[in-house]
């Protein structure tokens, strides 16, 4: 069976703002007030995308920080148990009277550790304490809750039992609390790239009677020994036997052999034979006509030339 949360939360999360009701005022009248009924306290954090409490933000803590006091005609509070010592102010539980006190509240818990109700019953998300006294509580989240994509964090807050109903002319004495929260993102995870392979590298194979190549080696220094006896280097070295004197003293230039009788200068030359049977050689490019009768045939084959080419011009104008 879903408890009175879970019940509720649809309609709580139509309105736009998520409550955490301190319940009452100074100016709350007692007409309809009963003092010696019980109360209860559900607490949850609403998701807004599913309207659904969320499953792991119901560790809270309830310390009762204040009794009812009717003495002026209206419900208010007055502190009690140690949170007395404080000195906080409870006539004022405006937002900034209220942070105010939740301060003071929290420092003393801080010192002293306070008196928390344990006994809650914490189901799906939401944590409900039932058989609660009346009066004024400050509800501690004790852990944080998640949501898709960050970390919820709720601060204390102050909410009554009982609580002055919407219209203002009724108690409300099982109270449900949707506190506000704020979401702290999820830090974005940095991607570290995997290191790149490295290429193994493989030896080449050696072929079969391989054998590595070693240097030869160094020879040692030639070391030549020269005899005590060596003659002096302006010395003949050549030994053997002797070159022959006709070698050795031959003529550089020998003479030249000597004429006995004078050239004959006087020598008669052969005239060729024709190879045609005639003494004479025969004519190349000329006629068997006189040189002067063929200088006045061409004389006068140019005197023809001349005239022809006049009659021409004048048979033409």
């Amino acid at each position: 069976m879903k408890s009175i949360c879970h019940m509720a939360a649809a309609a709580i999360c139509a309105i736009p703002v998520l409550l955490h009701p301190v319940g009452v005022t100074a100016q709350t009248p007692v007409s309809t007030y009963d003092p010696a009924l019980k109360g209860s306290i559900c607490i949850a954090v609403v998701d807004p995308l599913t309207e659904m409490p969320v499953d792991n933000a119901a560790n809270v803590k309830l310390y009762r920080v204040g009794a009812p006091d009717t003495s002026g005609g209206y419900l208010s509070f007055k502190l009690t148990g140690d949170f007395i010592n404080t000195g906080a102010d409870l006539s004022d539980l405006s937002p900034d009277g209220e942070t105010a006190a939740v301060g003071s509240f929290m420092a003393m818990i801080a010192a002293t550790g306070g008196g928390a109700y344990t006994g809650g019953l914490a189901t799906d998300g939401a944590v409900t304490f039932n058989g609660l006294e009346q009066g004024l509580y400050l509800a501690v989240y004790t852990s944080t809750g998640k949501i898709d994509g960050g970390t919820l964090i709720v601060s204390p807050f102050l909410l009554s039992v009982p609580m002055q109903d919407v219209d203002g002319a009724g108690w409300i004495y099982d109270v449900v609390s949707y506190p506000k929260y704020i979401v702290i993102p999820d830090p974005t995870p940095t991607m570290t790239p995997p290191p790149a392979p490295t290429q193994p590298v493989w030896p080449k194979p050696k072929p079969s009677g391989y054998i590595p190549y070693a240097p030869p080696p160094a020879s040692p220094p030639t070391t030549i020994s020269i005899p005590a006896d060596t003659p002096a280097p302006d010395a003949p070295l050549i030994t053997g036997t002797p070159i022959p004197p006709a070698l050795v003293n031959l003529p550089t230039n020998p003479p030249r052999p000597t004429l006995s009788q004078p050239p004959d200068t006087n020598i008669e030359l052969e005239t060729p034979q024709n190879p045609f049977g005639s003494p004479n050689l025969p004519q190349t490019g000329l006629n068997q006509l006189p040189i002067p009768i063929m200088s006045a045939l061409g004389l006068i084959l140019i005197v023809m030339g001349i005239v022809d080419s006049r009659g021409k011009r004048r048979a033409k104008k």
